[in-house]
């Protein structure tokens, strides 16, 4: 993904699907003031949660599935292993963030890179790539299908652009962290720019302990 306007855009998404939960609950109870997002550290919470819907696909530690997420919070990060940019400047602030929390707080997180691009990523080199990054983080892929399925859940946009004449290409994607909240909910997002300490202190705070 190209940084700059399509980050910006690509995060700017992400809010519209949490403002657009909030107005869809306030019209189920019947008008008043919309219930407002939480403001979490870097974290923006939704007000009304829906759970996720029913998906599988294949990851570097086992099936991951809506009913896999339950327990912990989990952090999404959608994305391709040939990404030039976002992608690993993400993880590795992510991976940071992982590895400055206290260890209490460290067992309720649970960090989940999902690969939009299941021609070019194999498990195999999934379980390569983060690796790079460190222990903490897991990545899974799948059917397009069951990709796009949890993709429209949380909100997450991606597009495949036209290959080039060497037969690659790149994929538009957005740049934010998704949430999900141990009762398998889609919870909210961490839009950019993303910085270690700041995410390590939400993670923190969500899982119910002192900033690192």
């Amino acid at each position: 993904m190209r940084p700059g306007a399509r980050s910006t855009q690509l995060a700017a998404a992400a809010l519209v699907a949490l403002a657009a939960g909030a107005v869809a609950g306030w019209l189920l109870h019947g008008g008043g003031r919309p219930p407002q997002p939480e403001r979490v550290g870097a974290a923006l919470l939704l007000p009304q949660r829906a759970p996720l819907p029913a998906f599988r696909l294949a990851g570097t530690s086992g099936p991951v599935t809506a009913d896999g997420l339950k327990g912990r919070w989990s952090v999404l990060f959608f994305g391709y292993t040939h990404c030039p940019d976002i992608c690993p400047t993400t993880l590795a602030a992510l991976a940071a963030a992982l590895d400055a929390l206290p260890p209490q707080a460290r067992g309720r997180v649970r960090a989940l890179f999902v690969s939009v691009d299941p021609r070019r990523d194999s498990r195999a080199r999934l379980a390569d790539y983060v690796a790079y990054f460190g222990a903490g983080i897991e990545a899974a892929t799948g059917d397009t299908d069951q990709i796009e399925r949890l993709a429209r859940a949380v909100g997450a946009y991606y597009a495949l652009e036209e290959p080039g004449p060497d037969g690659g290409y790149l994929v538009n994607h957005s740049a934010s962290l998704f949430l999900v909240d141990p009762a398998g909910r889609f919870a909210g997002v961490i839009s950019p720019p993303l910085e270690a300490k700041a995410l390590a202190g939400t993670l923190a705070r969500l899982t119910g302990g002192a900033a690192p």
